[in-house]
């Protein structure tokens, strides 16, 4: 029997009436406080626990599988920024070795030192 409820309607053709101020729904606290009370035999505690392993494992199944993908996207962003800094690198040895060239006004002895050290000039 469900406990007395105070916004209950009070109607004598009903002894079951819903309450008011639970959206029209039945009162069913005591029915859900009874629940942790019944006793567990061991088949359903068994199948309880499988379901619960199944359901960490499929949680976990999704998690690797979410890890992957951040690792793979992770994985494309350095590549990205590698090419662009090798990029970023050509492009400072060649304007240095453009700047020494016009700065010694092209010559000869500025134009074999910086080929002769190609990649590794340093100002």
């Amino acid at each position: 029997m469900a406990a007395p409820c105070s916004k209950r309607r009070q109607s004598a053709a009903s002894n079951e009436g819903c309450c008011v101020g639970h959206g029209g729904l039945p009162h069913f606290a005591t029915e859900v406080e009874q629940l942790p009370r019944t006793p567990r035999t061991p088949r359903l505690q068994k199948q309880l626990a499988s379901e619960r392993i199944a359901a960490l494992l499929e949680d976990r199944r999704i998690r690797e599988y979410e890890e992957a993908a951040h690792r793979a996207h992770m994985d494309q962003l350095v590549e990205s920024k590698e090419g662009k800094l090798k990029h970023a690198e050509e492009q400072l040895r060649q304007t240095t070795k453009d700047y020494i060239i016009g700065v010694w006004g092209g010559s000869q002895a500025a134009v074999r030192c910086v080929r002769s050290r190609g990649a590794g000039v340093r100002v």
